[in-house]
């Protein structure tokens, strides 16, 4: 009898594992500091001199992000950097300052979400193919 690898569910499950224990961490560090929106933003900007907060902002954006694609829930397009993702984030705080008052990597988690939502390929059914990682040939 020959048992049919699950290697492509054990990696999805890994990058899963590590996605959330980047999320935790993120959302950890932001009670601590008390990172609202309000106390990050001023950080963001390409002129600010707090390199400190700069590398703040800019980690809390790209863990997001990655933990967004890693968990299948946003497909940023290749080429994006984490400048220009950024940018969009405070743009929306700049235009939602009711959001200033929230958790900075639970508003970037949304709005990156939300500009790049993964579109699942459909099967012959039109039903969504929910496979998010390739095919992986056991050894």
């Amino acid at each position: 009898m020959t048992m049919k690898s699950n290697r492509g569910l054990e990696i999805r499950v890994g990058y899963t594992i590590v996605a959330a224990v980047t999320m935790a961490c993120a959302m950890y560090l932001s009670a601590v500091d008390g990172a609202t929106g309000n106390a990050v933003v001023d950080f963001c900007g390409e002129d600010t001199t707090d390199l400190t907060g700069f590398g703040y902002c800019m980690g809390a954006v790209d863990g997001v992000g990655t933990a967004l694609v890693l968990t299948g829930h946003a497909c940023i397009p290749a080429g994006v950097t984490i400048g220009q993702t950024v940018k969009m984030v405070v743009k929306k705080l700049d235009e939602h300052p009711e959001l200033l008052d929230k958790m900075f990597p639970i508003t970037a988690a949304y709005v990156i979400a939300d500009a790049w939502p993964c579109i699942p390929e459909l099967d012959e059914d039109g039903r969504p193919i929910l496979d998010m990682m390739p095919n992986v040939e056991p050894r």
